[in-house]
């Protein structure tokens, strides 16, 4: 569908569909008011999503561009067709 726009590119994201688990160990302690530490190791889980996948889409700045250029363009020739009767033809 997008390879009818001028902008059209493939593009690198992130892949959300394949998590990677990881877990790491920390020691935590704590002191309570008795100033008596407590010490625990605690495992965190982490996840990370380390893979991308191309998807197509527009480059809006490409697009932008062209439809200015364009534009430019036809009022290049509206003002050749008929001068004076525009405002932006000097």
């Amino acid at each position: 569908m997008h390879e009818e726009f001028y902008g059209s590119t493939n593009i690198n994201v992130t892949d959300f569909s394949k998590p990677v688990s990881s877990f790491v160990d920390n020691n935590t302690c704590e002191t309570d008011l008795n100033e008596i530490e407590t010490c625990a190791m605690i495992q965190e889980k982490i996840i990370t999503y380390p893979f991308t996948k191309k998807v197509s889409g527009v480059n809006m700045v490409d697009e932008i561009e062209l439809l200015r250029q364009a534009i430019y363009e036809l009022k290049t020739e509206l003002c050749i067709a008929k001068p004076n009767t525009y405002s932006w033809c000097s």
